[in-house]
């Protein structure tokens, strides 16, 4: 028995690869699927969290070392695996499709929710690729991480 009924239960099932991306392997990551699976506490298929970080991995690896941002844009600090307030930053800091952002690193460590965080970033870089930018912070280094 729960002890507050009105909660509801977190998502059981894991967000398989299909329905993430809107044509499979080929489609960029369905934004609103993925915040509405990890607001319910939803987890991701194995193959699902590879195939982001493949497709991430491939954007990264053609950024140059040095970007040139363009004006005005939302940049953001440490996030430390703070999820619902990484969707408060979005709604404060402007539409994706037209505000640039910019952040800063240390995307995980300290939070809960390290995994929703980075997952979340790497699929609109996927979706953004010109106008969001992650750089990486010491908390995204291997010797913070093991």
């Amino acid at each position: 028995n729960r002890v507050c009924e009105d909660i509801p239960y977190p998502t059981v099932h894991k967000l398989l690869l299909n329905d993430l991306f809107n044509f499979g392997y080929e489609g960029a990551p369905n934004i609103d699927r993925l915040v509405y699976h990890l607001n319910n506490e939803g987890r991701l298929a194995e193959e699902t969290w590879r195939h982001l970080l493949s497709q991430a991995k491939v954007i990264f690896r053609q950024e140059p070392n040095i970007i040139f941002l363009p004006r005005g844009c939302t940049i953001v600090g440490d996030i430390h695996g703070q999820y619902y307030d990484l969707l408060t930053i979005f709604e404060l800091g402007g539409s994706l499709d037209q505000q640039p952002y910019v952040f800063l690193g240390d995307y995980v460590d300290r939070g809960s929710f390290s995994c929703e965080c980075l997952f979340l970033l790497l699929a609109l870089k996927i979706i953004y690729p010109r106008s969001f930018f992650l750089l990486r912070g010491n908390h995204e280094s291997r010797q913070m991480t093991q």
